[in-house]
């Protein structure tokens, strides 16, 4: 339990470093010497009452929450920059257009819309001007050409700061992985090959090799999903699978966890200690975990599972007990010595506390059954029911438990339909991973033999993504709750730490059973009671919400009523399936729009819809002053602008232009139907479109959201920079604006964080 402790005390130091340079008490002009005289005499303290068993623990706590604070100091999120890092060129959010020179690091980040590379930057040229630099920044270049680890580059595109946004800290995000600058519209000159270290090399080299198998025995999607499952590789699942996984609370299956170290590690044992002595196959397996660990990335989940793995070997070769919480606490531990910032990750965050469910609640909820399951059948059934259940439905629970409230937090999301995926897809979960393993060795020997061993694999996956599927196309198979406070979070944790010590409490105390019944009522009645409020909270919130959906050459918007009726608006432009696949409420995240107004032909061609059969209305074939009423307050009325369709969104004093893509003849032709407006949305890059000037005059918008990455004529710039009030977003990213009828407050949604 002591290393417990000391885990606690560095994470709680690490924590007061944070908040203590928010304060502005530690700053990058904090004496050097502060640290070390600090540990210097807390070690002094320690040597004094180390006869003391009290005093002792209390001196080494304290050494600890020091050591965390330190550690903190020296690898802030707001780092102290000097003239030789690449950060302190940045000329402000809005960035400015540079060249750099570097090498990549790490594998490409491919997705749907482009692929992001790190590049280990050694030199910046700003106006003219070379600089000898380092610092790694973050590319969003396109899918082509594909470049590699080790490839020397010169990029030439705007460098800025990572931009922050309402509902995700994306320069945190980027920051806690070292990377404190970005790089948008580049244009990428390879320079050379082969400049990274040969192991690395070698590594990466391995992984492509694999993933080139897995997708020549494989067909899609079962080959993305079986690359992120076995090789960690995320990039080639579609939004619309991935999607549905998010929606079904199914997501942790096709990423490394520790189910895949722990079998892993389980099958190098078995197969090693049929060969030579426990101990020694003990030895042998780990440099194969930590080979393993660096192949998939060692993000932080990989990075956590694989620590832990090696403490569970470590205790077979030494012979010792493995706790699995004190294991789970040391793999902490040493992530946060080794990056501090990973306590604000994510997915180290879930990660942690779905594994802390497992060890604490498994045992508690499989022992509560059996004890249901005993009034009506044997012990040794009851025990049969139980051991089936433990693979599925208490696993799910007790991992649920544990995550629910940062599920909540950063997602604002609830899936109704978890429970029932989980417990579908989960029994085949280590037959997928052993027989992929198994083609993919198959296959590298010998690639027909491979195909004919993934006929498995194949069939376990699409079993998976077909129930996936059929659960997320469930009315309201994932709810959106809207932001849930800290609060929230830090008294549902409260609530469930009081019930788990409620025993200790009683025995210290000794007081009536009574309240020893109430402990465990207060464990068994608390996710249901928020699993109600939340339902609560999810309900319309009497607002109308209007979401932009930008695509490469095309918006769609999202129209939601107070009540709860809602619109899906097209512009006709590009794919507008693929806009389907970015709005909130695709595959049965929040049900089908009411009404879809788009050109309905081009919609219905589609098998790839995620609303078939819900009414459309091409807004081409409306008769200027045509209404369509979501609600008596709601309307969206039909204005002539020629040769466009053109409608007037109005709820009480709230008034905007639709859609967004509207080219200036258009708007110059509505600008005397349309009136003054509270918001404009301004046309993205690369839509051929923009606010026409004499329209920005007539309508007087109280606001203009106007895209980063525009090539508006300077004149238009220069009006929107001077003359009108604007809200600058990214290009890529969804927009909400949340009106009472009244007033109106603006959402931003980044289109670049975690998938």
């Amino acid at each position: 339990m002591t290393l417990v402790y000391l885990a606690v005390a560095f994470a709680g130091g690490i924590l007061a470093g944070h908040f203590l340079r928010l304060a502005g008490v530690l700053s990058c002009d904090t004496p050097s010497w502060l640290f070390p005289s600090s540990l210097t005499f807390i070690l002094a303290v320690l040597l004094l009452v180390r006869r003391l068993p009290t005093a002792r623990l209390a001196a080494a706590l304290g050494l600890f929450i020091l050591l965390g604070a330190w550690r903190y100091d020296g690898h802030p999120f707001e780092r102290c920059l000097g003239p030789a890092d690449l950060a302190s060129y940045h000329p402000g959010d809005e960035g400015a257009w540079a060249t750099v020179e570097g090498v990549v690091a790490g594998y490409g980040d491919e997705r749907d819309r482009g692929t992001r590379y790190q590049l280990d930057v050694e030199q910046v040229v700003i106006d003219g001007q070379p600089h000898e630099v380092r610092g790694r920044a973050l590319i969003e270049a396109s899918r082509r050409p594909r470049y590699g680890y080790g490839d020397r580059l010169r990029v030439h595109g705007v460098l800025l700061t990572p931009p922050n946004f309402d509902d995700f800290d994306y320069r945190g995000y980027l920051a806690a992985r070292g990377i404190h600058s970005l790089i948008r519209r580049p244009q990428i000159e390879r320079l050379g090959t082969g400049e990274g270290h040969l192991f690395w090399s070698v590594l990466y080299g391995v992984r492509s090799q694999a993933s080139a198998v897995v997708n020549a025995i494989l067909p899609e999607p079962a080959a993305a999903l079986a690359n992120g499952m076995v090789l960690g590789i995320e990039g080639g699942i579609s939004d619309e699978v991935n999607d549905a996984f998010q929606a079904t609370g199914t997501s942790h299956l096709i990423v490394i966890s520790g189910s895949n170290i722990a079998f892993l590690s389980g099958a190098l044992i078995a197969a090693l200690g049929a060969l030579m002595a426990r101990r020694r196959a003990a030895l042998l397996s780990a440099p194969l975990v930590i080979l393993y660990v660096l192949l998939v990335g060692a993000d932080p989940p990989a990075l956590r599972a694989g620590v832990m793995g090696l403490l569970g070997l470590g205790a077979i070769f030494f012979g010792r007990q493995n706790t699995a919480y004190v294991s789970l606490c040391a793999a902490g531990l040493v992530m946060a010595a080794i990056n501090p910032l990973v306590l604000w990750d994510i997915g180290f965050q879930l990660s942690f506390a779905t594994s802390l469910g497992l060890i604490l609640f498994s045992r508690p909820l499989g022992n509560w059954i059996t004890a249901l399951l005993r009034r009506r059948l044997s012990h040794d059934d009851a025990q049969r029911v139980v051991r089936a259940l433990n693979g599925t439905l208490i696993v799910t629970v007790a991992a649920q438990a544990a995550a629910l409230p940062l599920i909540l937090r950063t997602f604002g999301r609830l899936s109704p339909v978890s429970l029932l995926a989980n417990c579908l897809v989960l029994p085949v979960q280590p037959a997928i991973l052993a027989s992929s393993i198994a083609a993919l060795l198959a296959g590298s020997a010998f690639l027909p033999f491979g195909q004919l061993v993934a006929a498995l694999p194949w069939a376990l996956l699409s079993y998976t993504v077909g129930v996936v599927r059929t659960t997320a196309s469930v009315p309201h198979a994932s709810v959106d709750v809207g932001p849930v406070s800290p609060l929230f979070v830090i008294g549902y944790y409260a609530v469930l730490a009081a019930a788990l010590a409620s025993p200790r409490i009683v025995r210290a105390v000794r007081p009536r059973p009574t309240l020893r019944r109430a402990g465990a009522w207060a464990l068994l009645l608390l996710i249901p009671a928020c699993l109600a409020w939340l339902a609560w909270r999810s309900l319309p919130d009497g607002r109308l919400h209007v979401l932009y959906i930008p695509g490469e050459d095309a918006e769609a918007v999202q129209i939601t009523a107070p009540g709860g009726r809602s619109a899906w608006l097209w512009d006709g432009r590009g794919d507008g399936t693929a806009l389907m696949q970015r709005t909130p409420g695709a595959r049965g995240l929040a049900g089908r729009p009411d009404v879809v107004l788009a050109p309905c032909a081009a919609l219905a061609t589609s098998a790839a819809q995620p609303w078939p059969g819900a009414p459309c209305i091409d807004p081409a074939g409306l008769e200027a002053e045509a209404a369509i009423a979501l609600t008596p307050e709601v309307r969206l009325e039909a204005i002539d602008a020629g040769a466009e369709p053109a409608l007037l969104l109005s709820y009480g004093q709230f008034r905007t232009l639709l859609p967004a893509t509207l080219g200036p003849e258009a708007q110059t032709a509505a600008q005397d139907q349309a009136g003054a407006l509270s918001v404009l949305k301004s046309a993205g890059p690369h839509t051929g479109a923009w606010p026409a000037l004499s329209f920005l005059a007539a309508a007087e918008p109280q606001l203009v959201l106007w895209p980063q990455e525009t090539t508006y004529p300077p004149e238009v710039s220069e009006y929107l920079a001077g003359e009108v009030a604007t809200a600058r977003i990214e290009a890529d990213g969804l927009v909400e604006v949340v009106s009472d009828g009244a007033t109106f407050r603006i959402v931003r949604r980044s289109a670049s964080g975690p998938r």
